[in-house]
C-alpha cells in the first residue's frame, strides 16, 4: 500500500509540474485550453506538440492557433496553427494519425492503412496537401497580398509511417512531428529574412481576432461543413439500412471538417437513447456528426 501511495504521489507531482509548464506557454495563453483537455484530445495535443517543436526556433516569430479565415458567401476555413516568422508565413495542418499513410500531391484522397488481424483496414481521407493549399489561398486573400512567402507543412504523428508520399511543389512539406524542427530550420536557412518585424506584428494583429472567435461562430463553421456534406450525398438511392450501418461500421470514413477518423457512437441518454451516429474522433475540439 505504501508503494502504491508513493507511485500516485509521484504521478501527481509530475502532473502538477507539466501543468505548470504548460500554463507558461503561448499556446495556453491564446487558447485557454486546460492542460487535461489538451493532453487527452488527439487534435489539440497534436497542435500543442507542433507549437512545442518550434518554440525554440531562432528568429522573430509569432504563433496563432485555430484561425477562422473568412471565405466567400459568409463562410470560413479553419487553420490549425500559423507561425509568422521572419523567413515567411508557415501554415501547419496537424494529422495525429497512426498506421501507414499513402498519397501524392495530386490525388483527391489519401489512404491510412491500419492492422486488422490478417487483413489491413484501409481508410480514405481528404488530401491534406490540397486542404492546406485552400487554407493558404484564403489566408493570402485575407491579408491582401498573394505574393507573401508562405510554406505549407502537413504534420503527422510519430505513430505513423509515411509511405510513398509524392510531392512536386518545394513549398509543400509532409513529415512526422519529430522531423519538424530540423525541416523548418533548414527552410529558414534557405529563405533567411523575408519579413521585417513590423510586418510580422501587422499580420499577427490582423489574424489575432480570427483566432478568438465566439462559440457561435465556431458552431456556424461546423454547420456549414455539415450542410455541404449533406449536399454531396446521392439523392434517390435506395439501399438497405442494414447494409449502410455495416459498411459504415467497417469503414466509417473521415471527418469532412478536420480530417479525423469518424467513429460509430451510441446515444447514452435522452429520447434518442440507443440510437447510433457517426462522430469525429477529435471530439470535443471537432463536433461534426452524421446519422449512421
Amino acid at each position: 500500500m505504501g508503494l502504491l501511495i508513493l507511485i500516485v504521489l509521484a504521478w501527481y507531482l509530475i502532473y502538477l509540474y507539466q501543468k505548470k509548464q504548460y500554463e507558461k506557454t503561448e499556446y495556453f495563453k491564446q487558447t485557454g485550453n486546460s492542460y487535461l483537455s489538451v493532453r487527452f484530445d488527439k487534435g489539440r495535443y497534436g497542435e500543442y506538440l507542433t507549437y512545442k517543436s518550434l518554440e525554440t526556433l531562432p528568429g522573430e516569430k509569432k504563433f496563432l492557433f485555430n484561425v477562422y479565415i473568412p471565405k466567400q458567401n459568409d463562410e470560413t476555413t479553419e487553420l490549425d496553427a500559423v507561425m509568422i516568422h521572419e523567413s515567411g508565413i508557415y501554415v501547419f495542418e496537424s494529422k495525429n494519425y497512426s498506421g501507414w499513410i499513402f498519397g501524392s500531391e495530386d490525388q483527391y484522397q489519401w489512404t491510412q492503412t491500419l492492422p486488422n488481424g490478417k487483413r489491413a483496414r484501409k481508410i480514405k481521407f481528404y488530401n491534406p496537401v490540397k486542404q492546406n493549399k485552400a487554407h493558404i489561398e484564403w489566408l493570402l486573400k485575407f491579408l491582401g497580398d498573394e505574393t507573401l512567402p508562405v510554406h505549407s507543412y502537413i504534420v503527422f504523428s510519430e505513430r505513423c509511417e509515411l509511405k510513398n508520399i509524392q510531392l512536386n511543389d518545394v513549398k509543400q512539406h509532409v513529415l512526422k512531428r519529430n522531423e519538424l524542427f530540423a525541416a523548418v530550420q533548414h527552410n529558414v536557412s534557405i529563405y533567411e529574412q523575408k519579413l521585417a518585424g513590423w510586418r510580422i506584428e501587422k499580420f499577427y494583429n490582423q489574424l489575432y481576432p480570427l483566432a478568438h472567435v465566439s462559440e457561435a461562430e465556431k458552431q456556424k463553421h461546423i454547420d456549414q461543413i455539415q450542410k455541404k456534406q449533406e449536399l454531396k450525398k446521392p439523392v434517390g438511392q435506395i439501399v438497405s439500412s442494414n447494409v449502410i450501418s455495416i459498411d459504415k461500421y467497417r469503414n466509417p470514413g473521415t471527418c469532412p471538417r478536420c480530417g479525423g477518423n469518424l467513429v460509430l457512437r451510441t446515444v447514452k441518454r435522452g429520447e434518442r437513447k440507443g440510437q447510433t451516429f457517426l462522430g469525429c474522433s477529435n471530439f470535443p475540439k471537432c463536433r461534426y456528426m452524421e446519422k449512421s
